[in-house]
């Protein structure tokens, strides 16, 4: 079967901290799910989900029978979803880091201390890995495995990450010399020392692997790539896979793009303005199609952090090349979205799953022509066209870094108003772009590191936003154009889409102009800083109609906040209005 997988933009990961998981999405997806959200997501043309599960709340299993106590709450309200979501032609899948480490505190490391992994040390909590060299944490992983399928039969399956999103096996945020850095450091487990990580990573899979199949012959079993890193370690872990395994890979993480004066440049991130697929990418595919082994794409379909805060980042062109990939080498399984990115109605969604479609022409132009006609009616289809290719060229000057797209201020720059304080610095951090983090005027955690030289400067980001409002505001143009005199609100918001995008950018660059004036700041600064002030006030203003007729806009979904909004809007007005003198 092929999979098309998505996630409501309602759902929720949880608190994995939490000794019941109360709070975990296998129990509060319910609410999420509701009949119409899932009639939503397969009008979109998806036939599958994926929630957050944590094994040890689902399942109760020797020999730790002390864990998952609850675990009878959470079959029921999974038995619960996968009936409802079958009645659409959805099957749901549960994403998970198993044998997730549990609190150093915890009293099952006084029942089971043989069984001590790493201990990783976090500001607000320490915790414990469980060592998965032992016998007792292999047999509790097949174990495991077993009871998961053996209580939710319809299942579809599990994906699974094996890298460092939380604390999972004793080579989470570890490594062997000389491959340590400041948040990998060497590993100590006597056991795990002596073995390497594509081999305990393969075997923590091959493991939950076998006890599902006791239960199941046919859920599935997708082992994602997610920060592998090494191509030895992946070429390993591929070889020592089971071959009914799937291999989900990043589509564009491990590639390189021409970008202004940076020739062949990494990206390491996912990226709707590099339209892949990466050289990672293609080697993995090489290496699975030499085994009887599925491989899929990991995808970011609606927006990333290139721009998190809007329904999508309109790149219609890129998204079409990685469907024309994908159609090409038919590889029509994919995972769409991450837990950010989901809105639905969705235009980069609703492309994608057209161009990847039968029905979708093999020729580019011919295949977005298509689709503009059709989503489009009564507008210009030429200027549409126009404005896409536009928006593509704006992200040759992207200031794309990993750095600047998780510290950077897009995300929430609508509504920023600590940087415009005509005054030194106050040297607070401002924060990450992906946080509900309390904001500061120190913007220097996007371009400074010491471990990472080639990142862009603040003058080469303040140029290269500065490209990008500039490009993004000659195809908004375009696009507004295309739409005149339309009266349909489906159009209209994407019409508030774009222009929400284009304000964005420019107001970004504005953040750090008004920041580079503070880092040295004199008198004489003042009348730049009110020449930036009005720029913003008239960028703000203008923008205003389109967010507040889009509730959508500016919800970052990962951490549940509204990072811009009209009220959040309107209070930067007053501030700026404030500090003009202006009515």
């Amino acid at each position: 079967m092929n999979y098309r997988i998505w996630r409501s933009a309602r759902s929720r990961f949880g608190s994995e901290q939490l000794p019941g998981g109360e709070n975990d999405e296998t129990l509060t997806a319910l609410s999420a799910y509701t009949d119409d959200e899932l009639k939503k997501i397969a009008d979109a043309g998806f036939n599958a989900i994926w929630l957050h599960g944590i094994l040890h709340h689902l399942v109760q299993v020797a020999p730790f029978m002390e864990l998952g106590k609850d675990s009878a709450k959470h079959i029921t309200a999974m038995q619960t979803l996968i009936a409802r979501a079958a009645q659409y032609g959805i099957k749901v899948f549960l994403y998970m880091q198993p044998p997730r480490a549990l609190d150093d505190r915890d009293d099952f490391w006084k029942k089971h201390p043989d069984c001590r992994g790493e201990e990783l040390v976090f500001p607000d909590i320490t915790l414990r890995c469980m060592c998965t060299s032992t016998p007792q944490v292999q047999q509790y992983l097949v174990n495991a495995g077993e009871a998961l399928l053996k209580s939710l039969p319809e299942l579809a399956g599990v994906i699974l990450i094996t890298a460092s999103e939380f604390a999972q096996h004793c080579f989470s945020h570890r490594c062997h010399k000389p491959l340590t850095k400041p948040w990998h450091v060497e590993i100590t487990c006597p056991r795990c020392y002596k073995r390497t990580r594509a081999e305990v990573i393969a075997e923590l899979i091959t493991m939950l692997h076998q006890g599902i199949r006791k239960s199941s012959a046919t859920a599935e079993v997708i082992a994602w790539n997610w920060s592998w890193e090494r191509p030895e370690d992946e070429s390993a872990i591929i070889k020592a896979l089971p071959e009914d395994v799937i291999l989900m890979a990043d589509f564009e993480r491990g590639g390189y793009k021409d970008l202004l004066r940076r020739k062949h440049f990494f990206m390491d991130e996912y990226s709707i303005g590099y339209s892949g697929p990466s050289e990672k990418f293609l080697r993995l595919f090489d290496e699975t199609s030499r085994k009887p082994m599925r491989y899929m794409a990991k995808l970011q379909l609606g927006t990333t952090h290139e721009l998190a805060t809007v329904v999508s980042l309109p790149i219609i062109s890129s998204l079409y090349k990685k469907a024309a990939f994908l159609r090409k080498n038919n590889l029509v399984s994919f995972m769409g979205c991450w837990n950010f990115g989901n809105a639905l109605p969705n235009l980069n969604v609703e492309a994608f799953n057209y161009f990847v479609s039968p029905g979708s022409p093999d020729n580019e132009a011919e295949a977005l022509r298509s689709f503009a006609e059709t989503k489009f009616p009564n507008c210009n289809i030429d200027l549409i066209l126009a404005a896409w290719e536009q928006f593509e060229r704006t992200m040759y000057y992207h200031p794309f870094t990993i750095l600047f797209i998780y510290f950077g201020v897009q995300n929430y720059t609508l509504a920023y108003d600590e940087i415009y304080h005509p005054a030194p610095l106050t040297g607070k951090l401002v924060g990450g772009s992906w946080l509900d983090d309390d904001r500061g005027d120190e913007l220097r955690e996007a371009f400074i590191h010491p471990e990472q030289p080639k990142l862009f400067n603040l003058d080469e980001i303040i140029e290269r936003i500065g490209k990008v409002a500039v490009g993004w505001e000659a195809g908004a143009a375009l696009f507004s154009k295309a739409l005149q005199g339309t009266q349909d609100n489906r159009l209209l918001d994407e019409l508030g889409n774009v222009l929400i995008c284009q304000a964005i950018w420019h107001s970004t660059e504005n953040s750090y102009r008004v920041y580079k004036l503070r880092q040295n700041w004199k008198e004489e600064n003042l009348e730049e800083f009110n020449r930036i002030a009005e720029d913003e006030l008239k960028v703000l203003n203008a923008v205003l109609p389109w967010v507040e007729r889009d509730p959508r806009q500016g919800f970052h979904i990962e951490p549940g906040t509204v990072m811009f909004s009209g009220e959040l809007i309107r209070k930067k007005i007053s501030i700026l209005k404030r500090i003009l003198k202006v009515k």
